[in-house]
């Protein structure tokens, strides 16, 4: 006589197997939030998954980047308003200079004293305006390249200089051509001042449509397309919240189920055993 294996309580045990499997895994993605939690799951989801967090890493990085070059330029614009509210102290004292039919001596030489003072200021606003350390007025801030995008070459030069001398300089009295300038000298004074502050205007419009058209115009698409990422990357890998908590309830029943199967048919062999006197 034999005996043949169960093939109910094997095919059950395949059941309980296989539901416990499916219980764990559900439990794994619950409890990380990630649909997928190892390579097994889905290797070529995670391949895709890790390329596009790359990228949104770049991107954050590269909005940063924008963020500080608005925050460079902005500074860069804050010294040469000083710089040209300056240069109008300094027109008019020109102007005043060139009424001296109604002054004497000592009221000329104290204009003069003035304007030359006024000079030192704006030697002053010219090395004192930095970023991170860095002079950005008198005259050393150019053919710089800042990095604004997640890949190679996404990059913008500035150049901050004055060239109002025939060469590129900053925007100190020197570099404005008013240094050894004779207030006395109405015509000339006037006309070095009114280039000095059309230098100054020209480069705070440069700067100005460089920060609205490459830098926040770069920032707005950087944003755009960061959203899109992370949504990307969430469908690929993270879970459906709703779908596992429905499976974890079904794997939890099948396998409460297939345990009390089992129990019964340990309960029937049991049965057969003692019919036969075993």
């Amino acid at each position: 006589m034999s005996l043949s294996i169960n093939g109910s309580s094997s095919s059950g045990l395949n059941a309980m197997s296989q539901s416990q499997r499916a219980l764990q895994l559900a439990m794994a993605r619950l409890a990380s939030g990630q649909r997928i939690t190892s390579g097994a799951d889905d290797p070529a989801g995670l391949i895709i998954a890790k390329q596009l967090e790359a990228m949104l890493s770049g991107m954050d990085q590269a909005s940063a980047n924008t963020d500080t070059a608005v925050s460079l330029l902005q500074t860069a614009d804050g010294g040469l308003e000083q710089t040209q509210g300056i240069l109008a102290q300094q027109r008019t004292l020109a102007l005043q200079a060139a009424n001296s039919a109604t002054m004497d001596d000592q009221q000329l030489a104290a204009i003069n004293t003035q304007y030359q003072a006024l000079n030192q200021a704006l030697d002053l606003v010219a090395s004192s305006t930095t970023f991170a350390k860095k002079p950005l007025l008198d005259g050393s801030f150019t053919k710089q390249s800042m990095q604004i995008g997640a890949s190679a070459g996404d990059t913008v030069s500035v150049d901050i200089a004055s060239t109002v001398t025939g060469s590129s300089a900053g925007y100190s009295s020197h570099g404005l051509g008013l240094s050894g300038l004779d207030i006395s000298n109405t015509s000339d004074a006037l006309a070095r001042l009114d280039a000095a502050s059309s230098a100054v205007g020209q480069q705070r419009g440069t700067l100005g449509a460089l920060q609205a058209n490459a830098l926040e115009s770069n920032a707005r698409s950087l944003a755009i397309g960061r959203e899109n990422l992370a949504s990307a990357i969430s469908t690929i890998a993270d879970a459906d919240i709703a779908q596992e908590a429905a499976a974890l309830t079904s794997n939890q029943i099948k396998l409460q189920s297939g345990i009390a199967m089992q129990a019964q048919a340990h309960q029937h062999a049991g049965r057969v055993m003692q019919l036969l006197g075993m």
